[in-house]
């Protein structure tokens, strides 16, 4: 009896017990738990804050990129002298020149900062500053091309729930060089929208550009649908060359032409315009014949004070003890072929009369050799680029741009091509395009046309931006003989007044070419064949800012 109830008891001290231990575990356990909740609270709230910061880096370094890239340069375009450059230059003042024409806020010579961007990501807000300051002393190498050098900082502040924060500072620097504005950028100009003999050029629905357009004249525009215009058209409206600016455009109207301020005819004449059509702007000169002597002078590898020696008919690569000077000067008509030799080298062909020149240029050993008749020499140094045809047409210009040449090939007269001119391991497409290729030219007449010959191929390729300063880009009998099929054009085109090309009856080709305008929109990232005639107006070219920003710290 007595055990029985030691045995009872001691079972009670024993459910007690396990009652006590199990409450102490639940109590750990709860607390454990709680403690984690709180911990993977205080982590999320601190994540938050994390989170947001860097938000705050992208978001400032995407609006540093729009400021830089699309709103300085916009700002230079009204910009024709290049002393209100060159003061900040001159005063070592980068952070000036930035709070002039990038919208900045100058803190001292050396130091700007641009307005604050703040926002939200998720739960979290930030809040951000950018300062950029120089980076070096700015620089003017040549004449009318300024050097910027910059360094930024951006700190930016998170904020999560709870109070939380986090901070983080990012550095990167970028550089931007000021320039005049090269021709090569458009995808058509005109200075009159009318042919060589005056009769209206009219855009229809088989024309389509997909880089800037601009006319110092008045667009005339056809049908529904009319032209399609991907880039930023302007125009002058000018319906004489003396004639005063006007925003006013021409319509077909059905065949009885109507001038309105608008950016269409109704339903009748509905041309498409994704960036806008900005009427009424300021011409934009073209430049004079007394400009060619630049680039002669590039070609002789003479500086712009020296003055051009008189030349006998002959192709000249100038030297100076044994090292090149420029590019290939050519005195009298001649005949050019673009190519490379058995190794790849870029190579010239040059004709005059029964005399054959070739000039090859070996990057990898740094040399170029050339070869007159039987009579070779080699020198130090490559060539600039610069190919000038003096005094004479070049009545034959065909080949293919080595893919590793820039050159500009100018004639003070006539160019007739008459084959293919392509760029050497070009993007075939459709549409055909030279993304991320580095080779490059430029076709120049400054007093003549730029034309594609009688005898040149059907459905013929020219790689290059074309520019005929006081004549056109045309075809020769582009109105008689059979349809050509279609010249398909890798660049831009810059004339006088508009080429004639071919012509049709409603849509289907009677005689000549069909146009293929395919704009190489790497000139509209700033790249240019060497020494292409400028504008009055001045532009900008950053590098460095699409790199990442590094992370320097952070709280």
């Amino acid at each position: 009896m007595n055990r029985s109830k030691n045995n009872k008891g001691a079972a009670l001290i024993i459910i007690l017990l396990i009652s006590a231990v199990l409450t102490i575990l639940g109590t750990v356990a709860m607390t454990i738990s709680t403690t984690e909740n709180k911990m993977n609270s205080k982590q999320q709230t601190s994540s938050q804050a994390l989170y947001a910061a860097d938000g705050g880096v992208n978001h400032s370094v995407l609006n540093l990129r729009a400021q830089v890239k699309t709103i300085l340069p916009s700002n230079l375009n009204s910009v024709t002298d290049g002393s209100l450059i060159n003061q900040y230059v001159i005063n070592n003042d980068p952070a000036g020149f930035m709070a002039a024409y990038g919208g900045f806020s100058k803190i001292n010579n050396q130091k700007a900062t641009l307005t604050s961007v703040s926002g939200s990501l998720g739960q979290g807000n930030y809040t951000a500053t950018i300062t950029i300051e120089s980076d070096g002393n700015p620089s003017s190498p040549s004449t009318n091309i300024y050097v910027f050098p910059y360094k930024y900082t951006i700190l930016s502040n998170g904020s999560g729930l709870n109070n939380a924060s986090k901070s983080i500072i990012a550095n990167g620097s970028f550089e931007v060089t000021v320039m005049r504005s090269s021709f090569a950028r458009y995808a058509l100009f005109t200075n009159d929208q009318r042919n060589a003999v005056g009769t209206r050029v009219w855009f229809t629905g088989n024309t389509n550009f997909k880089g800037p357009v601009h006319t110092n004249g008045r667009f005339n525009f056809a049908n529904n649908p009319s032209g399609n215009f991907s880039g930023l058209v302007t125009s002058a409206g000018r319906d004489c060359p003396t004639c005063a600016p006007s925003s006013m455009a021409n319509y077909y109207n059905s065949g009885s032409m109507k001038t309105l301020d608008a950016d269409h005819n109704g339903t009748k004449d509905v041309p498409t315009f994704t960036a806008g059509f900005n009427r009424g702007v300021n011409p934009i000169n073209l430049p004079t014949l007394t400009d060619a002597d630049t680039q002669k002078k590039r070609a002789l590898g003479l500086s712009d004070a020296e003055s051009i020696p008189a030349k006998s008919t002959g192709v000249y690569v100038e030297t100076a003890s044994g090292n090149v000077k420029g590019g290939i000067y050519i005195k009298g008509a001649s005949s050019i072929t673009l190519g490379k030799d058995a190794s790849g080298n870029e190579k010239h062909t040059i004709v005059q009369g029964s005399t054959t020149s070739t000039i090859t240029v070996n990057r990898t050993t740094n040399q170029t050799m050339v070869t007159t008749g039987s009579t070779t020499n080699t020198y130090n140094g490559i060539l600039n680029g610069m190919i000038f045809n003096d005094g004479g047409d070049i009545t034959s210009f065909s080949g293919t741009v080595q893919k590793d040449s820039q050159i500009t090939v100018a004639s003070s007269n006539n160019i007739t091509i008459t084959n293919n001119v392509a760029y050497e391991d070009v993007n075939s497409g459709p549409p055909v395009n030279a993304s991320g290729k580095t080779n490059v030219l430029g076709i120049v007449s400054w007093n003549g046309n730029v034309k594609i010959g009688a005898t040149a191929p059907n459905n013929i390729n020219v790689h290059a931006t074309v520019m005929s300063v006081n004549g056109e880009f045309n075809v020769t009998n582009y109105n008689t003989g059979s349809p050509r099929g279609t010249a398909t054009v890798l660049g831009g085109v810059i004339e006088n007044t508009y080429g004639a090309f071919g012509t049709f009856s409603g849509t289907t080709p009677v005689s000549g070419y069909g146009r293929n305008f395919v704009y190489d929109q790497r000139m509209g990232e700033g790249m240019s064949p060497p020494f292409f005639p400028t504008t009055s107006s001045f532009t900008s070219q950053q590098s460095g800012l699409d790199n990442l920003p590094v992370w320097k710290g952070g709280g």
